[in-house]
């Protein structure tokens, strides 16, 4: 009977053993859970928006803002149709555009779209992968749609889309045009809304 009893006893110590590494294990387990959910948090909230800054001005600044600051700032700039173009010093990222069309609604700075054009269709799809290629580092959390022409992104407030086609300029030539354009998605809402009401 003594014999029984240590045995018992054994067993039961070894179920309390197993039982407690176990538990252990699961605590260990829920510990590194915790730790990889906190780390997802800390990144989605540390992300970085997306750009709306250009020319030291934000969107939503106003039409004479926008256009007495870059004026400041010696852009060569023309008016069409509520919208300014600029012809010279097209920059972004460190890549150069022949031109740059900054939009507005409601006297409200709404987008701006970089666009350049290439006779050679090679070249506008290497302007077009590698731009691609440096947003997608920057911003690959906000990919909403990618294709081997297009790539678009959206945070809360600002969207890019980035795509390359072929079409016929205002003089009448044929170019391979890359087009960069970021815009702000309150704003654009707002405009496409006003036109689907008009119909």
């Amino acid at each position: 009977m003594g014999k029984i009893n240590t045995y018992l006893s054994i067993g039961l110590l070894q179920v309390k053993i197993n039982f407690l590494e176990k538990q252990t294990k699961y605590k260990r387990h829920e510990k590194n859970l915790s730790y990889y959910f906190y780390s997802i948090c800390m990144y989605i909230y540390f992300a970085k928006e997306i750009n709306r800054t250009f020319y030291g001005l934000t969107f939503h600044t106003s039409y004479k803002i926008v256009r007495w600051h870059l004026e400041k700032e010696k852009h060569n700039v023309l008016e069409e149709d509520q919208s300014i173009v600029m012809y010279d010093n097209v920059r972004i990222g460190g890549f150069n555009f022949d031109n740059a069309t900054l939009s507005f609604y409601n006297d409200l700075w709404k987008s701006v779209v970089y666009s350049s054009g290439h006779i050679n269709k090679d070249q506008a799809i290497d302007k077009f992968n590698t731009i691609k290629n440096a947003l997608t580092l920057k911003y690959d959390m906000y990919v909403l749609k990618e294709d081997t022409d297009i790539i678009i992104f959206e945070d809360d407030r600002t969207g890019i889309i980035l795509y390359w086609e072929y079409g016929e300029s205002r003089g009448g030539k044929m170019f391979y045009y890359v087009t960069l354009s970021y815009y702000d998605k309150n704003l654009s809402d707002k405009q496409f809304q006003k036109e689907q009401d008009e119909l």
